[in-house]
């Protein structure tokens, strides 16, 4: 934690105590780096809302928003509703849905490659049902 150091408040020369001041001033600058590498990184993988592109076997192509974290955990379960036409569609919770090939993401309103990702789901429905059915 900072302390004061109440021996060097008030100096007696003007170039006396100035490498201490210049030791407590980059002190203070690790500290507030520190502080600031550590919200970053939370808001990078805990907080960022991103744009997604998620690229169906069939083809089409959906735009949505959600919470990094949130797609993270949940991609492998994703399934979005699909005509029954469709010959990648399968019976997942009562209705018909695709499986995305593909997920990619961006935080929203940035085109910096830093806030680009994507996901590729590796398991199949059969596997989604046999884990996460009731």
């Amino acid at each position: 934690m900072i302390q004061p150091q109440i021996d060097y408040l008030i100096p007696k020369h003007p170039y006396e105590n100035i490498c201490y001041i210049i030791d407590d001033i980059k002190f203070l600058n690790k500290e507030i780096n520190d502080v600031v590498y550590k919200v970053q990184d939370i808001i990078l993988n805990e907080i960022m809302i991103v744009d997604l592109k998620i690229y169906l076997e069939c083809g089409i192509v959906v735009s949505d928003k959600c919470n990094i974290s949130f797609l993270k955990e949940m991609h492998e379960r994703i399934g979005y509703p699909c005509n029954k036409d469709c010959t990648y569609s399968n019976d997942y919770n009562g209705s018909n849905a695709c499986k995305p090939k593909l997920i990619k993401y961006c935080r929203i309103y940035e085109d910096n490659d830093k806030y680009k990702g994507e996901l590729k789901p590796s398991i199949t429905f059969e596997e989604i049902k046999k884990i996460y059915s009731d």
